[in-house]
């Protein structure tokens, strides 16, 4: 059985780090990171060929949202 604390703990979820804790100490899996960074930029570059007004542009905008 553990032992009870009495002390709280500050989590912080960003964008470079997944978690961060009030020590300091950062957290996070890099590999879905990495598949993230390029999901989101190949999306961008879809956004980027589109043209402004029609439906396909918008549902690319919801996966770069």
């Amino acid at each position: 059985m553990l032992p009870v604390v009495n002390a709280t703990v500050g989590l912080d979820l960003g964008l470079l780090d997944a978690v961060v804790l009030r020590t300091g100490e950062k957290g996070g899996n890099e590999c879905s990171f990495r598949q993230d960074e390029k999901r989101l930029a190949r999306a961008y570059r879809s956004l980027t060929r589109k043209q402004k007004g029609p439906r396909n542009r918008t549902k690319t905008w919801r996966k770069v949202e």
